[in-house]
């Protein structure tokens, strides 16, 4: 599988901050060092993993369990456990040190005191909480619904809009990838309409410009007013696209917090899932915007987040009396 990127980069090793990510378990994987295994996953799962906010653990849900493990040795510890099944959406708040995610039908909030709310009730999919401590953004039948639980509020953000959102960092803008991409401001606008396979928009930390795949084999980043438009990775082999083998690997791009790091999965896929000749291959990115150099990282890593490399509170939960995770069976 060969990737080339844009001229601005040179090839070689990015010395990037850890990285969380799931492939068949819960991997990190530092620079110059070898990929460790967190847990193992014998079951097939979408993985949600997210950091603390202090960078000492990563947060994984683990089917019926949220569980915490430690970056930098053994330790695992069950932060919740319940009935429904976790969903691959799982979010922690660096602001209050709350962890965000759905179990069933139910959006749950946990403390780190180990307290657990249930936010919401009912049938939505997806959801991006980071507008603000108390606010998420819910999609719920082709609508974006704002859910304020300090004030008890809920509201109709976006109508007919598809799932595959975000929202940047400062509260004040939602992009949406379906055919094209948009970019909702005051008022609304089409960044780029011939864009028909655009995928994962993810905005950078400053929330000033946004990276988003093509298919799920070209990486882009564009500027939030049109401009700047950069083709930053790609697939060089022929390949089968999205729409011909209807079906994608896209997920989201992850930024470092401070935006000098970028990784984002790219696949290769050389004919449609039922022929019997299909090959798959997969490699991830990971490119460094401060010393314009970028490498590649052979494999599958589901999830890709980056370790926090800015200060943040040291927030330490105390639900550790839930006792050890079930280890899971063969």
């Amino acid at each position: 599988m060969e990737i080339a990127f844009d001229s601005q980069f040179g090839r070689g090793p990015v010395d990037h901050p850890p990285i969380a990510y799931a492939s068949d378990g819960v991997w990190t994987r530092s620079a110059g060092q070898e990929p460790r295994q967190l847990y193992i996953v014998w079951q097939s799962s979408n993985c949600p993993l997210a950091w603390s906010p202090d960078g000492e653990w990563v947060y994984y849900g683990n089917v019926h369990q949220v569980l915490a493990l430690q970056f930098d040795g053994d330790g695992k510890v069950k932060l919740w456990e319940g009935r429904e099944r976790i969903m691959w959406l799982l979010q922690s708040c660096p602001q209050t040190g709350r962890l965000l995610f759905r179990a069933g039908g139910r959006l749950v909030l946990c403390e780190p005191e180990g307290l657990e709310r249930t936010l919401y009730r009912g049938d939505f999919f997806t959801l991006d909480a980071t507008l603000a401590a108390s606010k998420a953004v819910l999609w719920k039948k082709e609508d974006l619904i704002l859910l304020d639980w300090s004030e008890g509020l809920e509201r109709t953000l976006i109508s007919s809009c598809p799932s595959d959102f975000a929202i940047s960092p400062d509260g004040k803008k939602i992009a949406c990838a379906e055919g094209c991409l948009r970019l909702f401001l005051n008022p609304a606008f089409t960044l780029l309409s011939s864009a028909p396979e655009a995928a994962a928009p993810s905005f950078s930390p400053d929330s000033q410009s946004l990276v988003f795949l093509n298919g799920d084999y070209e990486l882009w980043r564009v500027n939030i007013d049109g401009t700047g438009l950069t083709r930053l990775a790609w697939v060089t082999e022929p390949i089968v696209t999205v729409s011909e083998r209807r079906g994608s690997y896209a997920c989201k791009p992850g930024w470092s917090s401070d935006g000098r790091f970028l990784v984002a999965q790219l696949t290769h896929a050389t004919h449609c899932p039922t022929n019997e000749d299909a090959r798959i291959e997969h490699a991830s990115v990971i490119i460094d915007f401060q010393e314009s150099r970028a490498e590649v990282w052979p494999g599958y890593h589901h999830h890709a987040i980056f370790r926090p490399t800015t200060g943040s509170p040291n927030f330490r939960w105390t639900a550790a009396d839930m006792g050890s995770p079930v280890e899971p069976q063969l």
